[in-house]
């Protein structure tokens, strides 16, 4: 509920790897950019959130409209909405890869180190949340 407070985000999505191995399904929590993200499986190589997820390690695009190696149809989508800058960053428990967090921001050069280090709690809170929630279903 605080991340757009704590990081600056006109959109807000959470990946979540998918049961078919290899895929994440994204879930937006902010922004009407969400709805118009196809809500099919991505690979994880696909986009900024499955490149995080892949390489365990935060990736962000100061401005879309000169990175050409994103996905047409996640951060595509976003440039059509106006989002010009966007940050991922993976959501880990231990060895397991659980997704990761994607914010977007309408301006250009919007994340910089204090952000990413920001969007790397939330991926750790993330993280705990989660794993804490999965063992709660198993109870």
């Amino acid at each position: 509920d605080y991340a757009p407070e704590i990081i600056p985000a006109d959109f807000l999505a959470i990946a979540l790897i998918d049961t078919e191995p290899g895929q994440y399904i994204l879930h937006s929590l902010r922004g009407a950019v969400g709805s118009a993200i196809p809500g099919h499986p991505f690979g994880l190589t696909e986009g900024l959130a499955g490149q995080a997820i892949s390489t365990q390690t935060v990736q962000f695009s100061h401005d879309l409209t000169s990175d050409s190696v994103l996905n047409p149809e996640i951060e595509g989508t976003c440039l059509r909405f106006g989002i010009q800058s966007m940050l991922a960053s993976p959501i880990i428990q231990g060895e397991t890869k659980m997704g990761a967090i994607l914010c977007g921001s309408k301006k250009a050069n919007a994340y910089e180190a204090d952000e990413i280090e920001l969007i790397q709690l939330l991926g750790a809170g993330l993280a705990e949340a989660l794993e804490s929630a999965r063992h709660y279903q198993l109870l």
